[in-house]
């Protein structure tokens, strides 16, 4: 079996394949990332079974933590199965943080946290504000600490879905990207290696300053939204708040008392950007 580790922030993994090309393929794009002794967690991709390893070959995604009903992905999608076992490993197994599902960067030591449903823009935008001088600190899991407040990095590969593809290659031409997978369960797909910043400093965390639930394709709008329905959003948006009880209680309630949040919509990148600089510029 075909072997790859890797350390994202705090978590570390070893990535198994019966197929050189997935491996191959994260060693590339995470080159830049360090290569830890010892792991947090195991991911194994493996045949769907003995015929389809070679006739129409098929990742079944395997590891410490699984979901019985997950349906394998094409080879062509074995980068793909390796990020979503990843992400199944942090989400089910991780408890030293509280996780949200959402994205963040950061400017002197505050960190602005977005989260909201698949499609929302939450990722484009992270990886938009990367391009104007934010320090990218993670696009699918926010990890709060639940004793100093802080937020630390996940600064994984930037998931970019259909039309954030064209987006963010003509942002950043200079940027690694993966191969471009198409029709996967959530449509195109391309990913994108975080900035050099980001990699090098994902050990220095920040203070949360804003919270924002972003909203793509409306009109531009700000809206404030009440600490119940943030409260409420952030429990549904956490893989681990159950598992955590009184500590992610105590960390979640401590966020929301501390860090404003507004829901904005907006139309275009470009808009988004401007918007966010304003909002943040009004809590600075």
């Amino acid at each position: 079996m075909h072997e790859f580790h890797v350390r994202i922030g705090p978590a570390a993994f070893r990535i198994g394949s019966i197929w050189r090309a997935p491996i191959e393929q994260m060693a590339a794009l995470y080159a830049g990332y360090p290569r830890p002794e010892y792991v947090d967690f195991t991911v194994r991709l493996e045949a769907a079974s003995r015929l389809w390893r070679w006739l129409r070959p098929s990742v079944a995604i395997k590891g410490d933590y699984m979901l019985p009903d997950a349906a394998p992905l094409p080879l062509s999608q074995g980068l793909l199965a390796a990020e979503m076992a990843m992400n199944l490993q942090l989400a089910l197994g991780w408890r030293r943080h509280l996780l949200l599902h959402a994205s963040a960067v950061e400017r002197d030591g505050r960190v602005l946290v977005m989260t909201g449903a698949s499609g929302s823009g939450k990722s484009t935008l992270a990886a938009l504000l990367a391009c104007r001088g934010w320090r990218f600190l993670g696009d699918e899991f926010v990890l709060l600490d639940p004793l100093s407040g802080d937020i630390m990095p996940f600064p994984r590969l930037i998931s970019l879905k259909n039309s954030a593809i064209a987006a963010m290659e003509a942002a950043r031409p200079d940027a690694l990207f993966g191969p471009l997978m198409r029709d996967t369960p959530k449509g195109d797909i391309r990913h994108m290696v975080p900035p050099a910043d980001a990699i090098a400093r994902m050990g220095e965390g920040g203070r949360p300053a804003l919270l924002l639930f972003p909203r793509f394709g409306e009109p531009r709008a700000v809206r404030g939204v009440a600490a119940g329905e943030t409260f409420m959003r952030l429990t549904q948006a956490s893989t681990n708040y159950v598992a955590l009880g009184e500590a992610g209680f105590t960390a979640l309630t401590r966020f929301v008392k501390s860090v404003p949040s507004l829901a904005i919509d907006y139309e275009s990148g470009e808009e988004a950007i401007a918007l966010v600089e304003q909002l943040w510029g009004e809590q600075a």
